[in-house]
């Protein structure tokens, strides 16, 4: 369901909401090298990993229908952004990427922004201004793709009317115009 390599690890999400790693020196196509001692349940079990991802600070970041987690030293889990917990979709984590020091994810209607210091701003594109004026921009981010540090992009789907958008994040505030 989902790879990340972190410095000698590497993570797999391979059932569920089940998450193992295996060091890169292992062989990772021996079965045996993703034993249950590198085994990890994270958050509830009825709900998937979607995807995983490292902040810029080198984190691990799971991705489930069900919320935002992190791993402790001993693979316990931990649950980011708790309230985020209402936000349930299959979708919630698939559209997401870095850009400048910064995160952007979406859970829910909502696209958000992660700093480093783990604190969540919400940035969907229907709640943003430029040059003081109110953007009507309705759709949810399907994708997101940084451009170096100039700007990044964010595709739109309006599903009633499946129309698409291409929304810019601008380079000082990242925030959209």
């Amino acid at each position: 369901r989902a790879f990340k390599v972190i410095g000698r690890e590497f993570y797999r999400a391979h059932t569920g909401n089940t998450l193992a790693k295996v060091d890169i020196d292992a062989e990772p196509l021996t079965a045996a090298n993703w034993g249950a001692d590198n085994a990890f349940p994270v958050g509830d079990a009825n709900y998937k990993v979607n995807r995983l991802a490292i902040d810029t600070l080198g984190r691990l970041l799971i991705f489930k229908e069900e919320g935002i987690f992190s791993l402790q030293e001993d693979g316990k889990d931990i649950r980011l952004f708790p309230q985020m917990a209402f936000t349930i979709s299959a979708n919630n984590g698939k559209a997401y990427g870095t850009y400048l020091n910064d995160m952007y994810v979406n859970y829910g209607e909502s696209f958000f922004k992660i700093t480093p210091d783990l604190g969540i701003e919400d940035v969907t594109p229907m709640n943003q201004v430029s040059g003081g004026t109110s953007i009507t921009v309705r759709g949810d981010v399907s994708a997101f793709q940084a451009h170096s540090t100039f700007h990044a992009y964010a595709a739109l789907h309006y599903a009633p009317t499946n129309d698409w958008s291409l929304m810019k994040f601008g380079g000082i505030d990242g925030k959209g115009v």
